[in-house]
């Protein structure tokens, strides 16, 4: 429970009539200079501003839950040398070119006045070297720093040496370096997330144990690891390892660039993979594989698993990048379900009464069922297109459409124009290169990208949209799309169009880049922003990195809302035992309340 609490100004009467009636003047008088570290919600008050830089835990502008804070630290690299009455700098044999690194910040204090300069880095033929200050003095005519009284050059042979407009009485040189000191996690509540290892990475909830590794990573429920740049890691003990990959689930891991992972202990090693059911393996670029235990195949587009465990792994069906189909089992087809018969008991049944000529026949129309379209002109929403040769239709084939190469389309009115791309269901469309549209209406126009669901839209590079449309209060329909690159929605109407943003729920919007929606009718325009609950105040200047939303469809509002710096606000009350304020000298005093309802104050 945090130390700061907020309170109705109502409620501060109530204290200081209780404080009053046990304190005597001076002591009230005491407590009036207090610093001001509640604020209230009725008409605000005075407040001390927090500072990130102040590292002293009871100052009153210490932010406690801070994730971090820059440290300064400086390097002593000369320490009052003096060349007499010359004011030439001699200082060979001394290192000094290992402990510089270009454009470092230094502190020069000449004969007791500092200045501030850089370590300017210059080579050549590999040879380096380091200037400081006014290299104008020193036959180093670069134009930078000429009002400085001294140049130093120092090289990576310790041959270094300078010259001062006067004397060098005395001559002290530091390297002022900035680190990133972390503050423990013991200080961080679980509720408001922290920063993983590298900048924009989250993580949240298992704070211990979730770890985000790679810039933009997010982790977050119980032991995951985000591991890949703009990796998602979420469930329980899942991995997102690849580049932009997304792992979700139990056990799950996501390998490849790009990769999905979903279910139970599967594995998406593939770019562009998705791999989903349980203990699942797709191995392959651009490769679906669900079902059971499968497998493991590289060169097929779809797999569907059916073993049963790790050490009997089996596939049902797996389609081949050329169309083929192979299936472990019989195939039906039509309303009556009719079993088709295989090539080779045709032919078994047929090689005594057919001549050569119709035996050939029978072994062609065997293999038309996935038919090519290769060298037809097709036209796709007003514009003309060649079929390649490797592009085949299966199911509808008065409908469907299949143009790129190697592309699939399945089902009925089903459109696959970009190369290895693949559309089943009904009127999907998957138009650039690496597209999977599947369910019904949904359409993909993003590279790579990935639709699925009814009537849902991908249009940005590694997208994937997933869910459905829904009707707005106000009758409008909207429609789910993933828009941003690498962005992902699901539910019902959700809308991402920022960069790695995730959307899902009903009606949520994600326009700020590795942003987070989830609810109903929240959005999420802030970078890195998370925001829950139902119909938020959106923040368009990103001043808040969580809110939690109360309001309707026609009236948003906040329930409560965190910013960058650590502040919290909430639109009720907040309950807590005590409430601690710290004195002028820095005393802190405990304020309680017994069962009887009487104040008590206590030094801690």
């Amino acid at each position: 429970m945090s130390d700061l609490i907020i309170v109705e100004k109502s409620d501060l009467v109530d204290i200081a009539d209780a404080l009053r009636e046990q304190t005597n003047e001076t002591e009230l008088m005491s407590i009036k200079a207090m610093p001001p570290k509640i604020r209230t919600l009725s008409q605000g008050g005075p407040v001390v501003q927090a500072d990130w830089s102040q590292n002293d835990e009871t100052a009153p502008d210490y932010v406690k839950n801070r994730t971090h804070y820059k440290a300064e630290n400086r390097i002593t690299l000369i320490d009052n040398y003096g060349s007499g009455d010359s004011n030439l700098i001699s200082l060979y044999d001394v290192d000094l070119f290992s402990k510089l690194s270009p454009n470092a910040q230094c502190i020069v204090i000449l004969n007791g006045v500092s200045y501030e300069t850089v370590a300017r880095h210059s080579s050549f033929n590999a040879y380096d070297w380091y200037i400081l200050g006014n290299g104008d003095l020193i036959g180093e005519d670069d134009g930078i720093d000429t009002t400085l009284p001294f140049g130093l050059y120092i090289d990576e042979y310790n041959e270094n040496w300078g010259e001062a407009t006067e004397t060098v009485n005395s001559l002290t040189i530091e390297a002022v370096t900035e680190t990133v000191v972390k503050i423990p996690e013991i200080y961080l509540p679980p509720s408001i997330g922290k920063v993983g290892s590298e900048e924009f990475s989250e993580i949240f909830n298992d704070l211990t144990n979730n770890t985000a590794t790679q810039p933009y990573a997010h982790a977050q429920n119980f032991k995951t690891t985000a591991s890949g740049y703009a990796s998602h890691a979420e469930g329980i003990q899942t991995t997102a390892s690849g580049y932009g990959s997304h792992a979700q689930g139990v056990g799950t891991t996501a390998e490849g660039t790009y990769s999905h992972a979903e279910g139970y202990g599967t594995l998406a090693k593939g770019p562009m993979s998705h791999a989903e059911g349980e203990g699942t393996i797709a191995a392959g670029e651009n490769q679906h594989v669900s079902g059971t235990y499968n497998i493991e195949d590289d060169s097929s587009l779809v797999i569907v698993g059916n073993g049963t465990v790790e050490s009997s792994r089996s596939n049902a069906y797996r389609l081949a990048k050329n169309g083929d189909g192979y299936y472990a089992g019989d195939v039906f087809v039509g309303a009556e379900s009719k079993k088709l018969a295989t090539e080779d008991s045709v032919l078994l049944k047929t090689a005594q009464t057919l001549t050569d000529t119709e035996i050939e026949q029978v072994h062609t129309n065997l293999k038309s069922v996935g038919r090519s379209l290769g060298g037809k002109k097709v036209t796709i929403d007003g514009t003309q297109y060649t079929a390649s040769a490797t592009a085949e239709i299966f199911g509808d084939y008065t409908s469907n459409i299949a143009v790129g190469d190697w592309s699939i389309a399945e089902g009925s009115g089903t459109i696959a124009k970009g190369r290895a791309s693949h559309t089943e269901g009904a009127y999907g469309k998957a138009l650039q290169d690496g597209c999977h549209v599947e369910g019904y209406g949904c359409t993909a126009s993003g590279y790579w990208s990935h639709a699925e669901g009814e009537m849902t839209v991908v249009s940005s590079y590694a997208s994937h949209a997933e869910g459905s449309y829904c009707t707005l209060p106000n009758g409008t329909k909207r429609y789910g799309t993933a828009a941003g690159y690498a962005s992902h929605i699901e539910g019902g109407g959700c809308l991402a169009t920022g960069s790695c943003s995730h959307a899902e729920g009903l009606a949520t919007t994600v326009s700020g880049a590795q942003s987070h929606a989830e609810g109903r009718y929240t959005i999420a325009s802030g970078g890195a922003q998370h925001v829950e609950g139902i119909a938020n105040i959106e923040d368009a200047e990103g001043k808040y990195i969580h809110i939690a939303g109360n309001g309707s469809f026609d009236t948003p509002s906040n329930a409560y809302t965190l910013d960058w710096s650590g502040n919290g606000w909430y639109a009720g009350s907040v309950e807590a035992t005590a409430i601690i304020l710290t004195s002028p000298n820095g005393t802190r005093f405990k304020i309680t309340v017994t069962d009887t309802g009487e104040l008590t104050t206590s030094a801690i």
